[in-house]
């Protein structure tokens, strides 16, 4: 047994590995659906919605994208990266049992018990081609390119993917500019923000816990640590209660920005991709960002 995922409080009926391998998604009788780092086992986002019990998933050939299906009919798509929905889609017949994009990431079907029939729905108006190489017809438009891969609204960040696309050479400039590994998180800082959120000033209290969520995931070891050794009971139940919300929490900017932009190296072709790939697997390891450069040289690797 790798993991134990556990979290769930209902039936478990649907589960779908992304195209990578990296993120498991499982859905059931709770009509919502949860992400899990498939790593770690750690849960990475909750996506809630739906009305009816869950039984259908799809990711979209990029993994940029899920699809989900209930038993009340409804299909919705999900960016994987914001846990946000991005579109939904009514008019099924019965309940959704079955869900397939195609290939090239353009058509989704879904498909219902009892019923001879499926549908077709578009997805995209044309398919990205993330880091080919080559153009993919648009015009690139990198000045905004590097704010517009953190931004919150999937739309916004799909045109940075298709900017960095059309212009990999370009774009390959503007993530060499910005993007460092990712350094140690101060142990001593932690202890300090901690000690803070057990204070009566509520001022120094939220400022301490927005710092620490906005560190995301790589924080979790040291707060666990920290957790692990504590004896007093206020700073325990504060450690345990940040640990809850940050792994459930939605991605930072930041973190969305760095794992979009790995997603655009580890497709391009470049010399220069791969080069800065590997500076970026040499940063603490605990970051998230080195992890996924690192996940993005193995299946390089893998693929040669």
């Amino acid at each position: 047994q790798l993991h134990k995922l556990v979290g769930h409080n209902g039936g478990i009926k649907c589960v779908a590995f992304s195209p990578s391998g990296e993120i498991l998604a499982s859905g059931g009788g709770e009509e919502h659906v949860r992400l899990w780092k498939v790593d770690s086992g750690k849960p990475l986002a909750q996506l809630g919605g739906h009305a009816g019990v869950v039984l259908a998933l799809a990711f979209t050939p990029d993994g940029a994208y899920l699809a989900t299906g209930d038993g009340q009919g409804k299909v919705r798509l999900w960016d994987v990266s914001t846990g946000k929905e991005v579109r939904r889609f009514e008019g099924h017949r019965g309940i959704v049992s079955a869900l397939a994009a195609t290939p090239d990431g353009r058509l989704l079907c879904s498909a219902s018990i009892g019923s001879a029939s499926f549908e077709l729905r578009p997805l995209r108006t044309d398919p990205i081609a993330l880091g080919a190489g080559g153009s993919s017809g648009a015009t690139a438009d990198l000045s905004t390119v590097w704010d517009d891969l953190a931004s919150p609204d999937a739309r916004v960040a799909l045109r940075a993917q298709r900017a960095l696309a059309s212009d990999p050479e370009g774009g390959l400039r503007v993530l060499a500019k910005h993007m460092k590994p990712a350094q140690p998180i101060d142990a001593q800082m932690i202890a300090a923000l901690v000690a803070q959120l057990t204070q009566t000033d509520r001022a120094a209290h939220r400022s301490a816990r927005q710092t620490i969520l906005e560190m995301g995931p790589a924080v979790e070891l040291h707060l666990e640590q920290m957790l692990g050794a504590c004896r007093d009971g206020k700073a325990a139940a504060v450690l345990g209660e940040l640990l809850d919300e940050l792994r459930v929490a939605p991605p930072s900017a930041e973190t969305l920005r760095g794992m979009r932009a790995v997603t655009f190296l580890g497709r391009c072709k470049l010399a220069g991709a791969r080069t800065l790939l590997e500076a970026l697997a040499r940063g603490a390891p605990e970051a998230l960002l080195t992890q996924e450069a690192r996940a993005a040289l193995d299946r390089w690797q893998a693929g040669k």
